[in-house]
């Protein structure tokens, strides 16, 4: 704070801790939200002189930006909600007649295998067994959800 202390006071400029603090957390939305959009620096140049930076402040600002850009957006991806892609899906249907528990069991249950490709973690596989039931009330889910995203 004290190097933005000095960058802030001068004879003609005299900005209080609170001013700083809020050139600060603009800027830095700024720049965030830029990298986030992949925003070109001659753009977020034009646009924060359109907000009534002086040119050569905004030339300093977007330099440093174009520097960092593909790091603060590496930076933005880990941070990011990402949710895994479907990349296939296997089911089968077992017909258990008993188990070690019960003798007579005689139900069907339903086997998935997805597999996943995360940004984060590469591709995984991912298996689950469900009565059908269960299996039932995941469907209504999906075809549900199916129905709200066509809305979005």
């Amino acid at each position: 704070m004290e190097k933005m202390a000095k960058l802030t006071t001068s004879k003609r400029l005299d900005f209080s801790r609170s001013d700083q603090k809020a050139i600060i957390a603009g800027l830095e939305f700024i720049l965030d939200n830029a990298a986030k959009h992949d925003v070109d620096a001659n753009v977020l140049q034009e646009e924060l002189m359109q907000l009534g930076l002086p040119q050569d402040t905004s030339l300093a600002i977007c330099k440093g930006y174009k520097e960092k850009k593909d790091e603060m957006r590496k930076h933005f991806l880990t941070k990011s909600l990402a949710l895994s892609k479907v990349k296939s899906c296997d089911w089968r249907v077992d017909y258990n007649i008993s188990t070690k528990d019960l003798r007579t069991l005689n139900r069907p249950s339903i086997r998935l295998c997805l597999r996943l490709d995360s940004m984060k973690d590469g591709e995984k596989t991912l298996a689950f067994e469900m009565p059908v039931n269960k299996f039932r009330t995941l469907m209504d889910e999906l075809k549900t959800a199916l129905e709200l995203m066509k809305d979005v």
